[in-house]
């Protein structure tokens, strides 16, 4: 659905679509990160997980500094774009929408490997301490 948002949205804001697909690439790169860099304990209550701190703290610190900048953006594109030109073109909303697709990426990864693991765990496959 993120992908046809985009690609609809590119007709009004250009590398939108391209934009998007990178986020989305970068995403699933650090939901694999985020899966191989949490803490996994098996304990005889259940396994637990710690996600890295550090990771999801530059996650959080990128989509923050990407909306304020869009903010920014789209406000100051809106006051200096000539009439007649899209001033939401000159936004920034192409960023913003890879800054998203980075976030869902992550989100979809770090999710079905979660799954993945509690499924494993409960099978008897994966009682090994972490």
């Amino acid at each position: 659905m993120l992908l046809v948002t985009a690609g609809v949205s590119n007709a009004w804001i250009p590398n939108t679509f391209l934009y998007t697909v990178i986020g989305l690439a970068c995403g699933l790169v650090l939901g694999f990160l985020g899966l191989a860099l949490s803490r996994w304990e098996t304990t005889p209550q259940g396994l637990h997980y710690t996600p890295n701190r550090w990771l999801i703290l530059l996650i959080t610190l990128v989509v923050t500094a990407r909306i304020l900048y869009g903010f920014w953006r789209a406000w100051h594109s809106f006051q200096t774009t000539p009439a007649g030109e899209s001033w939401l073109a000159d936004s920034g909303a192409a960023g913003s929408m890879g800054a998203g697709a980075a976030v869902l990426g992550y989100y979809v990864v770090y999710w079905a490997g979660l799954r993945r693991k509690v499924r494993r765990h409960r099978s008897g496959h994966d009682l090994r301490p972490a």
